[in-house]
């Protein structure tokens, strides 16, 4: 075990810690779940960038850009970056027809019923849990190399570090030390992306822009480029695309920013944000060009670098990727507690914070059972696109019938998601496919057609 590095953490969770300590402790219900709706855009776009900053964000970027090359990375930044874009109409909306509200699935409840909140609640509820596993493995990988310390017991430390500053003030928490987290993220990879290329050569940023698999080659329409579009892009592109929309964090910071500033922060959070993919991208296309072969490419930036920089260095870049998971992890939580409100009548301060609790302690549990990143980055991808139509469709006015929304959406989670389930279990890319298609074809097919039916009846 490296106790150098394990006092090093300690010393990191300390500094966050006393971070959100010196927060006043949320005492009521609109303070913990909506910090009070006055949390100024510059502190809430840097927030959203961080929560944004996700395991996917940190290894996916490094992973597609070293294997896959331009081809790969362009498929994961674009819509990660035009997502947050696009949601901004949708935000002002909901924030001018729910001012006092805290959920996507209360408001789902005032205009449908309170079936249709519920089939919600799986869906916002689900995408947290699924989320918070991803980077808690993600986050565990790297503390077990650095320390030494067993995986499983690295989940529990992360899980629970970051639970014990969250529950002091929910999302000013939360919004708070995403803020000073983010500014941390920047700052390292300006520091770490010049240092390695003074290493292996700026020129090798150049020459690895084909990737692994392409040899070198960037090909957006030869036969690697349509597989990468097949296997990866399309159901990237659908889940990246939905991402904000079936993510309760954003609904919430949303809800908690400055009404006239909702879509101030979510532009400048998605512009802020581009910049970490980017440089964790160019890590990835200069071990390629360099000539660096990594063991395992999900962890190809923390290898290379490790390999040609010094120990400091290496520190800075572990505490830099704990960050940004720890950020997406304290946004979950929050939105949880949020949920509660929802699952709960007349829920207490307690609730709200047991709520956290048992979330980081059930995916502590199942961080633990064998899978990669990207299998639950895809799986939670397309999770959260079974809500995406209805709810576009819900705050664009067009008005459902109670039943066409219900059913819609059932049709998607209980067809579609399944569908593209089995096709990744099985390897089989036209099926899974089918079934992120599936997933949006028919919540509107079956929500406008039962829509439709009512009217004529």
């Amino acid at each position: 075990m490296n106790w150098g590095n394990v006092l090093v953490l300690v010393a990191y969770f300390l500094a966050v810690w006393a971070i959100a300590f010196f927060l006043p402790r949320a005492k009521d219900k609109e303070s913990f779940l909506a910090g009070n709706r006055n949390i100024s855009w510059p502190r809430m776009a840097l927030s959203i960038a961080a929560t944004w900053i996700w395991a996917p964000a940190l290894f996916v970027s490094g992973e597609k850009a070293y294997v896959d090359g331009l081809v790969g990375l362009l498929w994961f930044l674009v819509p990660n970056v035009l997502c947050l874009i696009l949601f901004i109409p949708f935000a002002k909306r909901l924030r001018q027809r729910l001012p006092r509200g805290y959920t996507l699935s209360e408001y789902m409840e005032r205009v449908y019923s309170q079936r249709v909140k519920r089939i919600y609640l799986v869906e916002l509820v689900g995408l947290a849990f699924l989320s918070t596993i991803v980077q808690l493995v993600a986050g565990g990988k790297v503390i077990h190399t650095m320390t030494g310390i067993p995986f499983w017991a690295t989940t529990v430390i992360l899980g629970l570090f970051i639970l014990a500053y969250s529950l002091r003030s929910g999302i000013v928490s939360s919004v708070t030390t995403d803020f000073w987290q983010f500014l941390f993220i920047f700052g390292g990879l300006v520091v770490i992306v010049p240092m390695l290329a003074g290493e292996v050569g700026a020129r090798s940023i150049v020459e690895g822009l084909g990737g692994v698999k392409n040899q070198g080659d960037i090909g957006f329409f030869d036969a690697h480029g349509i597989e990468v579009m097949l296997a990866f892009g399309i159901p990237t592109v659908i889940g990246l695309l939905s991402g904000p929309f079936g993510d309760q964090n954003f609904w919430q910071r949303a809800l908690s920013v400055r009404e006239q500033d909702v879509g101030k922060a979510f532009f400048w959070g998605a512009i802020v944000f581009a910049t970490v993919p980017l440089l964790m991208s160019t890590i990835g296309f200069m071990a390629y060009g360099s000539g660096f072969r990594a063991s395992d490419p999900a962890m190809v930036n923390f290898e290379i670098v490790n390999e040609y920089l010094p120990y400091w260095a290496i520190v800075l870049f572990m505490f830099m990727l704990i960050s940004g998971l720890a950020s997406t992890v304290d946004s979950n939580l929050s939105s949880v507690s949020a949920l509660v409100h929802d699952m709960k009548q007349g829920a207490s301060m307690k609730d709200f914070r047991l709520g956290m609790v048992v979330m980081t302690i059930a995916a502590i549990i199942c961080s633990n059972i064998p899978a990669t990143i990207v299998d639950f980055f895809l799986f939670y991808g397309a999770l959260r696109s079974t809500t995406l139509v209805v709810t576009i469709l819900t705050l664009m006015d067009v008005r459902l019938s109670e039943r066409g929304a219900f059913y819609g959406v059932s049709a998607s989670m209980l067809i579609g998601f399944p569908t593209f389930v089995y096709g990744k279990m099985i390897g089989n890319t036209a099926i899974s496919l089918a079934g992120n298609i599936l997933i949006l074809v028919l919540a509107g097919a079956v929500a406008l057609t039962l829509t439709r039916w009512r009217r004529h009846a």
